[in-house]
């Protein structure tokens, strides 16, 4: 009977836990380090009265007129409430990059890198209901 009792409470435990958590929000607020940008998309865009701002750029460039082979073009930005600033940028960006630049939308969560040079050294994104 004790070991019922036990097993009801931790299943009591667990459903009370998936409750709480229910529709839960990351605080995605922009953050600036000296090489780096990261935060969310919405958060960024439903913080009233603030200067923050997060984002990719991609495109497609030709290397010479008349020249039909294409290149992509990434660049990120990022500016926190503070007002601190990072972008970097980076030409022929590996194509896994260029795919999750194209699939950023209001649930993202961003993270990028570079250097002092501001040249894109890596980018991370998340995209999910806490980040609305």
């Amino acid at each position: 009977m004790k070991k019922l009792t036990t097993v009801a409470a931790l299943t009591v435990g667990l459903l009370a836990q998936s409750v709480v958590f229910a529709g839960s929000n990351a605080n995605n607020t922009v953050s600036v380090g000296s090489i780096s940008g990261s935060g969310g998309f919405r958060d960024a865009r439903s913080n009233s009265g603030s200067t923050e701002s997060i984002s990719c750029y991609l495109g497609t460039y030709v290397t010479t007129i008349g020249n039909t082979t294409t290149s992509n073009y990434i660049s990120c930005s990022a500016v926190a409430a503070s007002g601190a600033s990072y972008y970097c940028y980076a030409y022929s960006p590996p194509e896994t990059w260029v795919q999750m630049v194209a699939a950023l939308n209001e649930s993202s969560w961003l993270y990028f890198y570079g250097d002092s040079s501001h040249r894109c050294q890596g980018i991370s994104s998340s995209q999910g209901s806490a980040n609305l």
